[in-house]
Order: structure tokens, then sequence, then C-alpha cells
């Protein structure tokens, strides 16, 4: 840790590299261009040589979309205390959320005019839940539940696969539970 002094003379350069860096550094920035490149490019070939080579999985394009077959087997296999605790958590996180819905107002400062802000959802969003070592159920409560509290009515969500192609039944249910529209099993580089 390098501990930068305020109250020394000259700590202004120090505390300026530390302001001033890139949010990346800039080797990410032109891998994640040249992923992109691929992509616009060779499209879903492109993905399914991607999740080769990150997740080490081998898809088609047509095993990207986790079926509702899928969901409702995963769903099954979820056992009732993981699902009444993944219930308990989305209903505690859209209560919070709901609280934090802004408001339409509007008010009329003479007559034939009216002033104010609307609010409202967007048409669709996409949730990114990481995989990896364990479900995070939690990722989706926070992502698409509280995109479901807001309103909005199409919420597509991205997670990687196991080696086998397999989601997390307990993210699955969880994705279904929060209102998830569409799920593909593709990872990070997406």
């Amino acid at each position: 840790m390098r501990i930068i002094d305020c109250t020394r003379a000259g700590y202004e350069p120090e505390l300026a590299k530390i302001f001033n860096r890139p949010a990346n550094p800039p080797e990410i920035d032109v891998s994640v261009r040249e992923i992109l490149g691929e992509v616009e490019r060779n499209g879903d070939a492109a993905l399914a040589g991607f999740a080769e080579k990150f997740d080490r999985v081998k898809l088609t394009p047509e095993q990207f979309r986790v079926t509702d077959g899928e969901v409702s087997a995963a769903e099954a296999r979820v056992s009732e205390e993981w699902k009444r605790a993944i219930k308990t958590a989305l209903a505690h996180v859209v209560s919070f959320a709901e609280q934090r819905i802004p408001r339409d107002w509007s008010y009329s400062p003479r007559p034939g005019v009216v002033l104010g802000e609307r609010f409202v959802p967007m048409d669709r969003v996409g949730v990114y839940v990481p995989g990896g070592t364990a479900p995070l159920v939690s990722t989706v409560i926070h992502t698409a539940g509280i995109a479901g509290a807001a309103g909005v009515p199409e919420i597509v969500a991205v997670t990687p696969p196991d080696r086998e192609g397999n989601v997390h039944p307990a993210v699955l249910y969880a994705m279904k539970a929060a209102g998830v529209t569409e799920i593909y099993r593709l990872g990070g580089v997406y």
C-alpha cells in the first residue's frame, strides 16, 4: 500500500497520478476491441468460439438460449428451502426498490402551462450474472429483481454455463422468480 500524506509539501503530483489513471489498462481496451470486432464480423460463430476459449464449453448457436423446459427442469431440482430463501430475498429487494422508484409529478404555475417530470421504465434491459464456483443468486435478485420492480417488461439475462453447458438450477430458478424473459448461457466475454 502506498500512503500519500496530504499534509506534506509536494503530494499533489502523486495524488494526480491516482486521479488521472485510466479506468482500464490499455491492453484490456485492445482485447475488448478485438473481441467486439470478431463478434461483429462472425456473429454467433465468434460467440461459440469465445465460449470454448473462455468458458471451456462447446456450444452451438442453437444452444445459447436456455429453453423453458430447461428452466422447469431446474426448478424441480431446487430444494424448497432454497426456493423459500430466494423468494424471501427477492421480496425484500423488490420492496426496497419499489420505495425508491421516482414518481411522476407536475404543477401548473399559471393557466395553460404544466411543468413536471414523467418516469417510464426502459422497454428492455440486459443483466449479466457471473458464473464460476458459486451460484450467484444474489446478483440475479439485485439486477433482474430491481429491473422487474421498476416495471421493465423484458429482462434478458446472460450467464456462463459450466463445462457441460448447464446453468446452476438455483440461478435459473431465481431468474424465473425475478421475471427474466430470456436467458442465454454465454460467458463474460459477451
